[in-house]
């Protein structure tokens, strides 16, 4: 997503956009949060990223609900600095550990005073933010929040899921402001059978970013796959500042060791980092290549030792590569150990390559 908000900001497209990027664990205990609490700290970032860029913010925006939260938070704890800016308040309490028993009252405090601090955003400040920004080369602009897809999964007594609350029934708090949005969201849900519930609310296809198939469904060889994963290889050398040529042996060598990671993108500094700790110097050898697979495989093995039903979750993977009914599958989807392809016609699914289940 840094990659993309980047993107976003020079204008590498049609369009040039002012990104605000708000990293959720950075600002909220995503243990257990509410909508009330992610949209004001969107509101926050958006508000300071502007300031950031040189806008000149009203002293008096949102002052009134600073204050009743400047009065909600001295009732707690007189130490509360007179000069409070709710800019810099974290409502997801991870600096104030001591306040944890008083998150409802807290989220009362922000059920009763946002509707008023989105109001003034949406009916003067971004309108007035549109217009400086547009003076510097911007064409919209685009809230991004991350993290939010690491929100756990809870089933409450009546039995509607921490993901559903949050994500459809708070979607009306989500999308208060007047921009661009672009949300994280927790891959058992996105992939679940509320997925059209989450479009409706949002109004948005679901993006997704499945790992590079380097083998079609058949286990056939895809043709320029292998050349997207080099081009991973060749900028983390670039900014090393090392020569790609000098790091492996041969070429094969390093086309193995890219097969290896599945297509995964994150497997492929991680297995570089591995290799390189294993050398006193470059070139690395076939030998160094060969004893890295047998750790990674057994390290990998080791997880999954004496937890039989994870097994068969992913042999069934590895028969078919479609995707189990099983509610162990997305946490194996989340840790790697089953990694995600799309293809013309639908969604498949493969072990890691490290586990010893295919022929890369």
């Amino acid at each position: 997503l840094h990659r993309v908000a980047a993107r976003l900001r020079s204008g590498d497209g049609e369009r040039r956009f002012f990104v605000a990027f708000l990293e959720g664990e950075k600002w909220l205990d995503l243990g257990d949060v509410s909508g009330e609490e992610i949209a004001f700290q969107m509101v926050r970032q958006l508000v300071s990223d502007l300031k950031a860029e040189g806008m000149q913010v009203p002293k008096d925006f949102g002052g009134a609900f600073g204050e009743r939260l400047k009065d909600f938070l001295k009732a707690l704890d007189p130490k509360v600095e007179a000069n409070f800016s709710w800019l810099k308040v974290s409502l997801g309490l991870r600096d104030m550990p001591s306040l944890s028993d008083h998150r409802r009252a807290l989220r009362e405090v922000l059920q009763g005073n946002l509707p008023s601090l989105f109001d003034d955003l949406n009916r003067v400040l971004l309108p007035t933010a549109r217009e400086f920004l547009k003076t510097h080369g911007y064409d919209g602009i685009i809230l991004v929040v991350d993290d939010l897809d690491k929100v756990p999964l809870r089933v409450s007594q009546d039995g509607e899921t921490s993901h559903v609350q949050l994500f459809i029934n708070e979607a009306p708090i989500l999308q208060a402001l007047a921009c661009d949005v672009l949300l994280t969201v927790p891959i058992e849900l996105a992939y679940s059978g509320r997925q059209r519930a989450l479009v409706e609310r949002y109004g948005g296809r679901l993006l997704t970013l499945p790992a590079i198939a380097v083998r079609d469904r058949t286990r056939a060889i895809r043709d320029g796959a292998l050349d997207q994963l080099r081009l991973v290889f060749v900028s983390r050398c670039q900014a090393a500042d090392v020569p790609p040529a000098e790091v492996f042996e041969n070429d094969d060598l390093l086309a193995a060791v890219l097969r290896s990671t599945g297509g995964h993108v994150r497997s492929i500094p991680q297995a570089i980092r591995s290799l390189v700790g294993e050398v006193d110097h470059l070139p690395i050898t076939a030998d160094t290549v060969r004893v890295w697979r047998k750790r990674e495989r057994r390290d990998m093995l080791r997880a999954l030792a004496g937890d039989s039903a994870n097994r068969a979750v992913i042999e069934q993977v590895a028969d078919d590569g479609v995707r189990p009914e099983s509610d162990r599958f997305f946490s194996l989807l989340r840790d790697g150990y089953v990694l995600a392809y799309m293809d013309d016609d639908d969604d498949w699914y493969w072990p890691h390559p490290w586990l010893g289940f295919g022929d890369d």
